[in-house]
């Protein structure tokens, strides 16, 4: 029961609504430590902590400290998943089960994506408000909570904190169980590649059969969330799963081909989505490209140390200065070397980096090693890219599992030489279906 609990709840945090994820996040790691106090920080957690230290510092030259505090509950509390992980996953048979439950979390959000876009363009012919009613698939449960929480529990000194007092609602975009489209799209980059590890590397037919589902859900989802740096996201991400070897780059390619084929017939509004990135006309594009010029200029004289630590500072910068209605940079690094200036981004690439030198370590070992650092550097690639038009860290939910995939290489990294390449012996009625 105790090895099934965590993967369970890593399954559930993605489904269960944002308001739910930090009581989740807090479960999750007192699990952990709760059933394996004793465990060793490793170089990348080292650096992770080095990073959220400096952003400790920024609050104290913050002009809005309370927006940082924010902001660094959201880093801390993707932290849990990441501790979690390095104290629970000692052997194959562990990661095997959390990827899966993974995967399992992935295919189902991508599943209510599909459903919910189905809905909007066909449930009026039964009941017209289906169009919107679940999509976001709380939003029943979101607007009740958000009208509780502004009118009877939260006092108006704290409310005047919050960026919005209402919860997204985008009905003509899949949201899945999130209240965002692009965090949606988000967290099913990061995990569709551990649904192609199930897909191609699970101990059983069966759980291979679900991997492969869960694969197309979770990519089918991204489609129908119409975010176009998510769509670029997965094409890496689909690349780079590639290198898991010749055997499996001719099925990798022929999915491709039959997923845009199965688009082209069914969805060509994903493709006329994704056509407008070369539009000069497009809203978005033109707003992220103010966004960016502003944000370069905002840089002068603030590179060394930025305007401290949250988004707010950003967001008013932008608002007064400049007049653009936007909370944070729209990139990572660009929303980072804002807040924390050139030191705070420094210490953030040597997170990535120091994760990035042991996938490459684990890759060069070979066999059940290399899928899974061909798999998490899949994911952190697709994470990487969806940076770079997004700010994830604005979620708990993405950021929870991609602190999960750098987890994972640590994991692995550490594993005993004996519990690494457990040989799979098929099961006799695999043996008779092969026959």
């Amino acid at each position: 029961m105790k090895k099934r609990l965590l993967p369970v709840l890593f399954l559930l945090f993605a489904l269960l609504p944002e308001y739910i994820a930090p009581v989740l996040a807090i479960v999750i790691f007192v699990f952990a430590i709760r059933f394996d106090g004793k465990f060793t920080l490793s170089n990348t957690q080292k650096a992770f902590i080095a990073f959220f230290t400096y952003m400790i510092i920024g609050l104290f030259y913050a002009e809005k400290p309370v927006s940082g505090l924010a902001g660094m509950a959201v880093w801390l509390l993707a932290f849990c998943a990441n501790i979690a992980v390095t104290c629970q996953i000692k052997d194959r048979d562990s990661l095997d089960k959390l990827v899966f439950f993974t995967s399992l979390s992935s295919g189902i959000a991508g599943l209510i994506g599909v459903v919910q876009m189905l809905l909007y363009h066909y449930g009026a012919l039964i009941y017209k408000p289906l169009r919107g009613m679940f999509n976001p698939f709380w939003h029943l449960l979101d607007t009740a909570v958000a009208k509780f929480a502004t009118e009877t529990l939260l006092p108006d000194s704290i409310l005047a904190h919050f960026q919005r007092t209402e919860f997204i609602y985008i009905p003509q975009r899949a949201s899945g169980t999130f209240t965002n489209p692009v965090f949606y799209a988000i967290f099913l980059v990061i995990t569709a590649p551990l649904a192609a590890y199930c897909m191609f590397f699970a101990k059983t037919r069966t759980k291979r059969i679900i991997g492969f589902l869960c694969f197309v859900c979770s990519v089918a989802g991204i489609a129908v969330s119409y975010s176009r740096g998510p769509y670029l996201a997965v094409a890496v991400a689909f690349m780079c799963l590639f290198f898991y070897g010749k055997k499996y780059f001719i099925r990798l390619l022929l999915m491709a081909g039959a997923i845009l084929g199965v688009l082209l017939v069914t969805s060509s509004g994903v493709f006329r989505r994704l056509l407008t990135i070369f539009s000069s006309d497009d809203i978005s594009i033109n707003t992220r490209s103010d966004i960016w010029k502003a944000c370069f200029e905002m840089l002068d004289g603030h590179l060394l140390f930025g305007y401290g630590t949250g988004t707010a500072n950003i967001g008013d910068q932008l608002r007064d200065m400049y007049a653009i209605d936007q909370p944070h940079a729209h990139n990572l690094l660009l929303e980072v070397l804002l807040e924390n200036g050139i030191i705070g981004a420094l210490l953030m690439i040597a997170f990535f980096v120091i994760f990035l030198i042991k996938t490459i370590r684990l890759l060069r070992r070979g066999s059940f090693c290399k899928n899974i650092a061909v798999t998490c550097i899949a994911s952190f690639a697709g994470f990487c890219i969806c940076s770079l038009t997004d700010y994830p860290v604005y979620g708990i939910k993405p950021l929870f599992y991609f602190m999960m995939i750098v987890s994972l290489v640590d994991a692995v990294y550490s594993f005993p030489d004996n519990s690494v390449d457990i040989p799979y012996t098929k099961t006799q009625k695999e043996l008779t279906y092969e026959r």
